[in-house]
């Protein structure tokens, strides 16, 4: 983690200089963060999506020695629940649970104007997940904490969507229990994407689709 950070920083340092020599903004131009203005994706954002792929390669990076214990055909994966069907209604209660606020803050909002999704906050992040039927998880980064997660529900009656910047097959690899369907984040970070993503995910969630259960 602190190798990130120090990339990050070194980032910053190229991109933006010096805080002091940095030009004042242009009012007119930097009008495009609210309402969807500007379709918001891994291509858009104000550097060029720079910082969004070195997180995507960093993450790679210093995922691939840590990680061997959850390997594809390890003994030491719990059973997988079966999945049972959702009941066809108007809105689905969602769980987000994202490891960087900005994640957080994009989704959240992506989510409150879903007029199919209703998001659930409690006290505890298990409290959330266990009232909710719809999972829109992080993988929880380089030791996958979203294991922890998972562990303490049951996930007969619920849906999981894993949202990585990893690619599926890795993440698959490494969280031991059921994933529904695992994204990438980069594809469903405007409205129009994300909202056309939701219909699917509500429509595999309330069918008998067994494609969407794990392949273990």
């Amino acid at each position: 983690m602190e190798k990130i950070i120090d990339k990050l920083k070194q980032l910053a340092q190229q991109l933006f200089g010096d805080e002091t020599t940095t030009k004042p903004k242009d009012k007119k131009k930097d009008d495009t963060n609210s309402s969807y203005k500007t379709p918001l994706n891994g291509n858009s954002l104000h550097t060029g999506g720079s910082i969004a792929k070195m997180i995507i390669n960093l993450s790679s990076e210093f995922s691939d020695n840590k990680d061997v214990i959850y390997a594809k055909g390890s003994n030491n994966k719990p059973e997988k629940v079966t999945r049972i069907a959702l009941q066809k209604k108007e809105t689905y209660p969602v769980c987000l649970w994202q490891l960087y606020f900005w994640d957080t803050d994009l989704f959240t909002e992506l989510i409150e104007k879903n007029s199919r999704l209703e998001l659930i906050k409690k006290d505890s992040l298990k409290e959330t997940a266990s009232n909710a039927e719809i999972l829109l998880l992080s993988s929880g980064g380089d030791d996958f904490s979203v294991n922890n997660i998972l562990a303490d529900l049951d996930l007969s009656n619920k849906y999981v969507v894993i949202l990585s910047n990893f690619d599926e097959q890795r993440v698959r690899e490494r969280i031991k229990y059921r994933i529904d369907l695992c994204p990438s984040k980069l594809d469903i970070m405007n409205k129009k994407s994300f909202d056309k993503f939701i219909d699917y995910v509500i429509e595999l969630a309330t069918g008998d689709d067994v494609k969407s259960t794990h392949k273990a």
